[in-house]
């Protein structure tokens, strides 16, 4: 039995594919996807990016820029999807509101990816993140964590486990060649009776699979994803979030 939540804490979720290219691809390939993208996300632009190298020596800090490709940018009239074309990568983002993985994300990844495969000369990825972020408002301050998480702190019991800040970084492999990346931490709250955790969670995978082979591997991205959710929150905190058995 899985659980759904009438009001998801999620504030962003993205999938990053990164394609197995022996060069990257051309402004002018990236172009391409400008007219296919605009009748669903209409805010097209096209963006230079640069990067700055910074050289420390005995005549002081010395910075050049360098250049670092083209970035197709395409959002939806409300800003709440986009997907962006890079030299080497798609990276497709939902925002708030996130209906849910097999409501609509999962098909707005497919739909990008397969416009890409047929306009373009891309055929094998090399790695597919799945990210998501989620912002956890709590109704307490000082922070009882132990009411609202289902962990521990790793602290010494003579610390209290009442209130504090907290950032938490955790990496670790997965079975079926995932690796996952964790960031749990408190941010200051706009509400003084309230207290906010991000909880930032990327399941990614590497390897090398054609391009037929990333429905596959995104559902294998994705399927760790709720069961850690659901495993970090207390009965408390899930009632808080809606949940619902479905």
């Amino acid at each position: 039995m899985k659980k759904r939540y009438r009001n998801p804490p999620i504030l962003e979720a993205v999938c990053e594919i990164h394609f197995d290219l022996p060069a990257p691809l051309t402004r002018d390939q990236i172009a391409v996807m400008e007219a296919v993208w605009q009748p669903s996300l209409p805010d097209v632009r096209i963006n230079e990016e640069k990067g700055l190298e910074v050289t420390i020596g005995l005549n002081g800090v010395q910075t050049k820029e360098q250049p670092g490709g083209h970035r197709l940018v395409a959002r939806a009239a409300d800003s709440s999807r986009i997907a962006q074309l890079g030299g080497h990568f798609l990276a497709v983002n939902q925002l708030k509101p996130y209906s849910g993985w097999a409501e609509g994300f999962r098909a707005h990844i497919k739909e990008r990816l397969e416009e890409v495969q047929a306009h373009l000369p891309v055929q094998r990825v090399k790695q597919i993140n799945l990210r998501y972020i989620d912002r956890l408002d709590f109704p307490e301050t000082p922070l009882t964590w132990s009411e609202w998480f289902d962990f521990t702190l790793p602290v010494p019991s003579i610390i209290p486990s009442v209130g504090g800040t907290l950032q938490f970084h955790f990496e670790q492999n997965l079975p079926e060649g995932l690796g996952l990346v964790l960031h749990l931490v408190s941010i200051p709250s706009a509400d003084e009776d309230n207290t906010s955790v991000i909880l930032d969670c990327t399941i990614a995978w590497r390897g090398s699979a054609s391009l037929d082979e990333c429905p596959t591997l995104l559902e294998r991205v994705h399927e760790p994803h709720p069961q850690i959710f659901n495993d970090f929150l207390t009965s408390r905190s899930k009632e808080l979030f809606g949940a619902y058995n479905v």
